[in-house]
């Protein structure tokens, strides 16, 4: 009988313990309550959902004209070991540069979660262009949500949430306001946008300060002039994320740095259409990179640094080195065999450009694409056989001053080819695409009238690397008696849109080369045998692309919301990295000139 009294206990106990333990890991059961007086209505979310990306809240809704603020703060759960809670708003710690921040969204002015950060405490006018029914949405930025929530309060990292409750957000309309055209912010450095592109891309975006004053934002004193900078709203409410380099990449691209951000500050993905031209070939010694330049038309996103163009880059490891169609096999070649061979191909070129839109901070803060997500160059101008030279890929990383990849999660990529005469549209059978991934498939081809054709390609998860590279053959049928003014873009307007950049916004000139162009002279500097022996531990033969993607019969509507991007480790990259420095370090007998000590943590072998 004391046994089965004992027994009987322990399963009480156990029981018990149990109960409490899922108890306290219960999903939260965030809270809305909303009451009105007179023309203003207040909302307030306790415990909002930590546990994913994005929740939407129906119940609090907003029209054009209407004016919100927003207040948030308290503390969540982010799981792991020790002290774990952080503050909802400005939390601190490790890797708290890019995750734990409560996100907002309202449908209409931000085309994506933004930190809800940057939104409190401001004004924000509710424009024309907001879709009707728009609801709030909230988000939370993590790489892990399953053990996130309001469990097991502690102080948090380094205290931050000593005597701080849960994490609640209030949301305060004042309905009946005069009705504004577009965009909410006003903060120089917050990207706005007119159009969006048949992903929900913002299409031609540009800086608000050059909006609301004709003139190009400037970060030095925009931004870094500011307390948390890029984190101020009075640089921008948009709360951009950081990906700065790490180990032997940060000694490099540190040296001369203007910034205490020596690498990339982004937004969101992006497109510009606009001539193009060649801007090099980054040393298989620094990030094996392509550079290419957009003018987009009246200046549009540029910065004080720019000179004249949005640069757009990709990693060629990532992309061209495993492209096997024909069109890109040429540009492959001519690439290597110089950039005059390289120039000649694409210089003056329509292209579409979509890629993650930020800043490259290492020295000037120039508006960039990196990486680029998807391109389509004009290479044919031909009724019947109109040419496009195209990849796609939901993935990629920001080469040399940055750590990380940057999946965008989508499974579509589609782009607006022009022709706005065109009344029908078909693929030319010369039309080749290859992949490297059987879940790949496209094109996909469907006219739009009145502005030329949709062509869209589908993909797995950014996890899987998919990507898919070849020549778009088109052929038109227009109405001859329309003009189309989307067809072509002359070396001309090219030089036009160049010089009218930059004679109004002067660019001041960099006191220190760029890092890889740096890290390229000294390895230049090499003798001749040991240059021989250095590219040979760089250069790799990839294997290329040879599966062709399966049929896509016809497109589809442009998504609700447009995707968004995430910071997430980049092993490859950084295995990458690593090998570099060892063959870089062992070249130079571990002694690189002017460069003390920057072999020392890096493995001999």
């Amino acid at each position: 009988m004391k046994v089965e009294k004992i027994i009987y206990v322990l399963k009480a106990v156990i029981a018990f313990s149990l109960l409490q333990f899922f108890m306290v890991h219960a999903n939260a059961q965030e809270q809305v309550t909303c009451s009105n007086a007179g023309v203003t209505s207040t909302c307030r979310i306790t415990e909002p959902n930590v546990k994913q990306r994005i929740t939407n809240y129906p119940q609090i809704t907003f029209k054009a004209g209407d004016s919100v603020t927003v207040s948030a703060g308290g503390c969540v759960q982010t799981g792991g070991s020790g002290a774990t809670w952080k503050l909802y708003v400005n939390p601190s710690g490790s890797n708290s540069d890019r995750l734990y921040h409560g996100l907002i969204q309202i449908p209409g002015v931000d085309s994506d979660l933004v930190r809800i950060a940057g939104v409190i405490n401001r004004t924000i006018a509710i424009p024309s262009t907001i879709p009707a029914n728009a609801s709030l949405n909230l988000g939370y930025e993590d790489d892990g949500y399953s053990d996130n929530g309001y469990w097991g309060h502690d102080d948090g990292t380094e205290n931050q949430c000593r005597n701080v409750g849960n994490a609640f957000v209030v949301i305060t309309i004042k309905h009946g306001g005069v009705v504004v055209g577009g965009g909410g912010s006003a903060a120089p450095f917050d990207l706005v946008f007119t159009a969006t592109d048949p992903n929900d891309f913002p299409l031609n975006p540009e800086w608000a300060w050059q909006r609301d004053h004709n003139a190009l934002p400037d970060a030095d004193t925009q931004c870094f002039a500011l307390s948390n900078n890029f984190s101020n709203p009075a640089c921008t409410t948009q709360s951009p994320s950081i990906d700065n380099p790490s180990g032997w990449n940060a000694a490099w691209c540190a040296v001369g740095a203007q910034h205490s951000i020596n690498g990339h500050v982004n937004w969101m993905p992006g497109t510009w259409q606009g001539p193009i031209t060649w801007d090099g070939h980054s040393s298989p010694g620094t990030d094996d990179d392509y550079n290419i330049n957009l003018v987009p038309q009246n200046s549009q996103g540029l910065t004080v640094s720019s000179q004249g163009s949005i640069h757009s880059e990709f990693d060629s490891d990532e992309t061209i080195d495993h492209f096997h169609t024909p069109w890109w096999n040429s540009f492959h070649s001519a690439v290597d065999n110089g950039d005059a061979s390289a120039r000649a191909m694409i210089d003056n070129k329509t292209a579409i450009v979509m890629g993650l839109v930020g800043l490259d901070c290492e020295h000037g803060c120039a508006t960039e694409m990196h990486p680029v997500y998807a391109l389509a160059i004009h290479v044919n101008s031909d009724p019947q056989d109109d040419t496009w030279a195209i990849f796609a890929r939901n993935w990629g990383d920001e080469g040399y001053c940055s750590q990380y990849q940057h999946p965008l999660d989508t499974n579509r990529i589609a782009f607006l080819i022009p022709h706005d005469a065109a009344t029908g549209v078909k693929l030319n059978v010369a039309s080749t695409f290859l992949t490297n991934n059987s879940q790949v498939s496209g094109p996909g081809v469907s006219l739009v009238p009145g502005q030329g054709a949709i062509v869209e390609f589908t993909l797995p998860s950014p996890d899987a690397g998919a990507r898919v590279d070849g020549e778009l053959h088109l052929q038109w049928t227009a109405n001859a008696s329309s003009v189309n003014v989307n067809r072509a873009v002359t070396a001309g307007n090219v030089a036009n849109l160049h010089i009218a950049a930059t004679a109004v916004h002067p660019v001041a000139q960099q006191v220190n080369p760029e890092s890889e162009k740096r890290l390229a002279g000294v390895l230049g500097q090499l003798p001749a045998d040991k240059q021989t022996v250095l590219k040979g531990k760089l250069t790799t033969t990839p294997a290329y692309d040879g599966l062709k993607p399966g049929p896509l019969s016809s497109t589809s509507a442009k998504p609700a919301r447009a995707a968004t991007t995430r910071a997430v480790a980049a092993p490859a990259k950084a295995q990458k990295d690593l090998d570099r420095a060892k063959a870089i370090c062992a070249a130079y007998n571990r002694s690189i000139p002017n460069m003390p000590n920057v072999c020392a943590n890096v493995p001999a072998n």
